[in-house]
């Protein structure tokens, strides 16, 4: 019943697995790996709410997403999209789709 911003990280760009993010506009998250629920990862949230709008501010340590130090060669696959309560989607996917396809993510640079 509440709008929600959904991120996905896959962090080897194999576009099969990776590690999901949800943040609803009343401040509930939730997050799993690979479908695993049973993931918990410590991240931080600050959620600001208004009658015609939201915000939120997300942090996740780097250690909590790769296991080893993160290089300037590294590339991760990233997508974003944004749940309404009436059911519409927006999303930011290079296939110009509002479907979860791990395809149509973008690239996270690290340099």
């Amino acid at each position: 019943a509440f709008d929600r911003i959904e991120l996905s990280l896959d962090t080897d760009r194999d576009y099969c697995s990776g590690i999901d993010f949800s943040v609803a506009e009343n401040g509930l998250t939730s997050d799993r790996c690979c479908g695993n629920n049973s993931f918990n990862p410590k991240w931080h949230v600050g959620v600001q709410s208004r009658q015609d709008a939201w915000r939120a501010e997300i942090a996740i340590p780097l250690d909590q997403l790769a296991s080893s130090l993160i290089d300037d060669k590294a590339r991760w696959a990233i997508s974003a999209r944004r749940v309404r309560p009436n059911g519409t989607i927006q999303s930011w996917s290079q296939l110009r789709t509002h479907l979860k396809l791990p395809e149509a993510s973008g690239l996270l640079i690290f340099e």
